[in-house]
């Protein structure tokens, strides 16, 4: 684990000029999700919110219905007309009833998505504060990969420590 120094020297480093590495495709596709989970943010109110503006609909036609059978008797002639416009509103209600039910399985699929997202959110918070505290060592590997190869170059032998040190991160 990084102490205190190599944490804040990456915090320092990162703050004037950024990450060390960067991964083109996984910002590619974290932005995808931020904008899905924003789509699936603006379905969850728009679904929230219909339910109420159906019910309005509903007891529109109800009233639509009501208003015009009571001024015709069933044997004027306008009952034919009548009939067809309130049989038309019943079937918007029937309409409603399966629009409300199939609403009632989308709330629930936004908030199981919305549960997903969340976990994703906290994943990729703990991989950037992953990434923050190991980024480092690619470069102090490199370090160590130019200063084995100097050395044998320059035909220097190893001292017990640096072999030691190399062995401990694989380099032979």
């Amino acid at each position: 684990m990084p102490n205190f120094w190599t944490k804040t020297t990456q915090m320092i480093y990162e703050a004037f000029k950024g990450p060390r590495t960067i991964d083109i495709e996984f910002n590619g596709k974290y932005e995808e999700i931020k904008i899905m989970v924003t789509q699936i943010k603006n379905i969850s109110l728009t679904v929230k919110s219909f339910p109420e503006k159906l019910n309005g609909f509903k007891q529109l036609c109800t009233e639509i219905c009501q208003h015009l059978i009571k001024p015709y008797p069933n044997d004027s002639i306008y009952f034919s007309q009548i009939n067809a416009i309130t049989s038309a509103h019943k079937d918007m209600i029937n309409c409603y009833q399966e629009c409300s039910n199939i609403l009632g399985k989308l709330t629930g699929s936004t908030e199981e998505w919305h549960k997903t997202f969340n976990e994703v959110k906290s994943n990729l918070k703990k991989r950037e504060e992953a990434r923050k505290i190991h980024d480092h060592y690619e470069e102090k590997m490199e370090k160590l990969i130019e200063e084995k190869h100097k050395k044998m170059e320059n035909n220097q032998e190893e001292t017990n420590e640096e072999i030691q040190k190399y062995d401990r991160v694989s380099i032979i």
